[in-house]
């Protein structure tokens, strides 16, 4: 199960699918990250979360602000993507 499932998560998720949400949103509180995969990916577990938090600690980092975490994109990512600030 554990290997068939993080080979079915690195399919249905790439990283860029991730670094062109984070793009689009400019920022997005982590509960709403997981939960916007969550309902993308037809089953989401303990590895397909990791995989998801591996990426994530990849492309972006997190703004703690008063009402929770938020991830925005690392600059790095940015231009490694030739991405511009909204």
């Amino acid at each position: 199960r554990n290997a068939a499932a993080a080979a079915q998560a690195q399919r249905l998720l790439s990283e860029r699918d991730v670094v062109m949400l984070l793009h689009e949103k400019g920022a997005l509180a982590l509960p709403q990250l997981i939960k916007h995969f969550k309902e993308v990916l037809p089953s989401f577990g303990a590895e397909e979360k990791k995989y998801l938090q591996d990426i994530i600690k990849k492309v972006a980092k997190l703004d703690k602000r008063a009402d929770g975490s938020y991830a925005v994109l690392k600059d790095t990512t940015m231009h490694e993507y030739g991405l511009r600030r909204p």
